[in-house]
């Protein structure tokens, strides 16, 4: 009863959480429009890649391994690239100025993605391996002679090889500050982020709660075009390219709040070890939450 108190209270947090996240990055692209810059590059390469897929013949040019690789390529490299943006803008306001969009940018291309797209193979070998898993699963719910109890028990397991994937992916933003923040190469920047994410774990979650609510909140409004699906008001491809358009920007949404979670949670940890050794009995929780949008300079406050 204990555990199902602490996963209804967790969730309870989450949802708050996302509440939150989404009005405090309402704030900030506010007070800092240059954020809708790496906001616009992921949705057009997202929305691109997904239009020349699903409504044109572009990849009939290409080998289904060719297809893979573009679409790791890309998928990697846009998160990457916009990810470390992001953090060095951060930085840039918690250090007490405005975000200065030609110095993040050289710092991103010529010190942090020669240290991150490492990092970024390891997780796009990463995803592959449970993208594979699920289509293994896929084919065994569709082509094979299941009973009911089996192809439930697949659907759950493809349902947790999707969580996984977004763990995966929020552990790899996790290592955007450290290499952008304090310099740690390839195999350090693992090691820290699996510190952070295995000492504070419970705070991890609950972004990772705060974020997937966010997310599904949106999928919901999409149900809004299916009356208008059935009743022929939208054509099929009237349906399909508002789910590219629309699903893309779900993703994009998505992303951005779980890269700007992990540079909060990363910060957060960072002034609680400096304050921790001032005084042992603190907690993360006694911490107060960064806040990217304010006066208070909080990078400046953990040296």
């Amino acid at each position: 009863m204990g555990r199902a108190e602490d996963f209804v209270r967790l969730s309870v947090e989450a949802f708050s959480s996302g509440v939150m996240m989404v009005v405090d990055t309402g704030k900030l692209v506010l007070n800092y429009p240059v954020f809708i810059l790496p906001l616009l590059f992921s949705y057009t390469v997202l929305a691109g890649y997904t239009y020349l897929m699903e409504m044109t013949a572009f990849f009939e040019q290409f080998t289904g391994a060719q297809t893979v690789g573009i679409l790791l390529f890309l998928y990697s490299f846009t998160l990457t690239f916009t990810g470390s943006l992001i953090m060095e803008w951060v930085q840039h306001i918690e250090n007490g100025y405005s975000p200065r969009i030609l110095a993040g940018l050289k710092d991103t291309l010529v010190h942090n993605l020669p240290r991150l797209l490492p990092i970024a193979g390891i997780w796009m070998t990463a995803w592959l391996i449970v993208v594979m898993v699920e289509i293994l699963i896929n084919f065994a719910i569709d082509k094979l002679t299941f009973g009911f109890a089996e192809k439930a028990r697949l659907s759950a397991v493809r349902q947790a090889m999707d969580f996984l994937r977004k763990g995966i992916r929020m552990f790899f933003f996790m290592n955007i500050p450290a290499v952008g923040w304090q310099g740690h190469g390839p195999i350090s920047s693992l090691q820290r982020s699996w510190q952070i994410v295995s000492d504070h774990y419970r705070d991890f979650g609950k972004g990772y709660l705060g974020t997937y609510f966010v997310g599904f909140s949106l999928s919901l409004m999409s149900l809004t075009v299916v009356p208008l699906a059935l009743s022929g008001t939208l054509t099929d491809q009237e349906v399909r390219l508002f789910s590219i358009f629309y699903g893309s920007f779900i993703a994009t949404v998505v992303f951005f709040l779980e890269q700007l979670f992990a540079g909060k949670l990363y910060l957060k940890v960072l002034q609680f070890e400096k304050l921790h050794e001032e005084d042992p009995s603190l907690n993360l929780s006694d911490v107060e939450e960064p806040d990217f949008h304010d006066d208070v300079p909080d990078f400046r406050s953990y040296r």
